[in-house]
């Protein structure tokens, strides 16, 4: 572990190098600001909310996920109520700076995306594939190791169906578009893809023998993983005006990464519970702290309590895959609203439209927010 520093610095400083080179010395934008006028429109009290609410959500989960802390703990509550309310402030803050046309802040989340409907879909439904997929790239090795009995590596070789399919999906998503506008369709897609997956994998039996259609399963799942991450990159490029395009990329990732970061906190929180409820009485309670902390001291118990910890994760597995069912059944329904009969046309490049499209979507977006500047989407 202390060696893994080392080995990326020399791969940061190329990539910083080649960065500088690559960087375009003038980027057409007009005139540079001075360093002072940057930072005053930097969305500081923005970024410090959104950055609150999403660690301090995340800390809680994982913490009390864990038992780490109690749930009625002070640590827990505090934490949870200053998330719950930094996330409210964010909305009425990005709300202020939209209605207040004469701030010089740029806000981190514009007002204009906020009350974007296709974006705003596209947003959530980012966020839901992200719980699905960073979670099973924690708890499928996991299964493989307690379950089956695997070791690190091919636990981790085992998800490379899913792995590969989800690349794939993601040069797919691209390609169905380089002509016409179809990531509507392909998001729609995608989450019906990641529905079938999950509900296949569910079907998992409480079994210690490895299961070869699980295989088959992952693809099906990784293939909508990936086209739901292409096609929400590209709609967040068509959907957002020129001036917000790295604000919505931006959104984008964050919600992948929060999304993921939440659903593995959860399945912690299922399944530390189960360990709770069903191992309490059968094994010390040494080693049922450690259980708490990392699953994969299994193999270092007696073979008696092996068997039982295996029992209780294939639970534990089935339970979130369930949960995951239904995060994918609502981002099937999130999904729908990013359809439209006429969608915009896809750019000629990246970051570009034609005149024609840029003048009529400034106009619709501004019609959008006169409407909609009272509506609070999620």
């Amino acid at each position: 572990m202390a060696l893994k520093p080392s080995y990326s610095i020399p791969f940061g400083c190329v990539s910083l190098i080649v960065l500088f080179c690559v960087w375009p010395r003038n980027t057409g934008i007009g005139q540079r600001l001075s360093p002072w006028d940057a930072i005053r429109k930097v969305d500081l009290l923005g970024n410090a909310l959104i950055l609150c609410a999403t660690t301090l959500m995340v800390f809680a989960l994982q913490e009390a996920g864990t038992f780490a802390y109690a749930w009625n703990s002070p640590v827990v509550v505090l934490t949870l109520s200053i998330a719950g309310l930094s996330s409210v402030m964010f909305i009425a803050w990005e709300v202020f700076l939209g209605v207040k046309r004469n701030t010089k802040v740029e806000p981190i989340l514009p007002l204009r995306l906020l009350t974007h409907r296709v974006y705003m879909a596209t947003l959530i439904c980012t966020l839901f594939t992200g719980f699905t997929y960073l979670s099973l790239l924690i708890i499928i090795p996991e299964r493989f190791q307690i379950v089956n009995g695997e070791d690190a590596l091919w636990s981790g070789i085992h998800l490379l169906p899913m792995l590969g399919a989800t690349a794939f999906g993601s040069f797919l998503a691209g390609a169905v578009s380089s002509k016409r506008n179809n990531t509507s369709i392909t998001l729609i897609a995608s989450l019906c893809l990641q529905l079938i997956g999950t509900g296949l994998l569910s079907t998992l039996s409480d079994v210690t023998t490895e299961i070869k259609a699980q295989y088959g399963y992952q693809v099906i799942l990784g293939l909508g993983i990936g086209l739901s991450l292409g096609a929400a990159t590209i709609l967040a490029s068509v959907q957002a005006r020129h001036v917000d395009l790295a604000v919505a990329q931006g959104a984008i990732a964050q919600a992948r990464v929060f999304g993921g970061a939440v659903g593995i906190a959860i399945c912690s929180i299922i399944l530390n519970t189960r360990i709770e409820d069903q191992l309490a009485g059968a094994i010390d309670p040494d080693v049922l702290e450690a259980l708490h902390r990392s699953p994969t001291t299994t193999s270092y118990l007696p073979q008696e309590q092996q068997r039982l910890v295996r029992r209780v994760y294939a639970s534990a597995f089935t339970s979130d895959m369930t949960l995951m069912i239904g995060v994918c059944a609502a981002g099937v329904i999130c999904s729908l609203l990013t359809f439209e009969r006429r969608p915009p046309p896809m750019p000629s490049a990246p970051g570009q439209t034609s005149k024609d499209e840029m003048g009529s979507r400034g106009q619709s977006s501004e019609t959008e927010l006169d409407d909609l500047v009272h509506v609070r989407v999620h």
